[in-house]
């Protein structure tokens, strides 16, 4: 059998007594190279969009837990501020606390 110039990237196996050249496999048949392709396929395609609606789903399943709680002592201190942030976007932190 004639040798290849290139046996590097070539495997020899033995069959029924005589050797044979098997190719090797591609670098992206490895499970982990398909894994990293299928998420670079996933971050190619991502949008702004999913990022608002990943980030809404991600506050909505932590603070669920939370939604049923009664609000603490430091907690009124937190709804004024949000309350402020929402009149005066462009200034949220602009009122005293005292």
């Amino acid at each position: 059998m004639k040798r290849s110039g290139n046996t590097s990237r070539l495997k020899r196996a033995a069959v029924s007594g005589r050797t044979r050249e098997i190719p090797r496999t591609a670098p992206h048949d490895t499970v982990a190279e398909k894994s990293a392709s299928w998420a670079q396929g996933i971050l190619l395609n991502w949008t702004p969009t999913k990022s608002t609606v990943c980030l809404f789903l991600l506050t909505v399943l932590f603070l669920a837990p939370f939604a049923g709680s009664a609000f603490h002592i430091d907690d009124t201190l937190f709804l004024w501020t949000a309350k402020h942030i929402v009149a005066h976007p462009l200034d949220p932190y602009g009122f005293s606390a005292v």
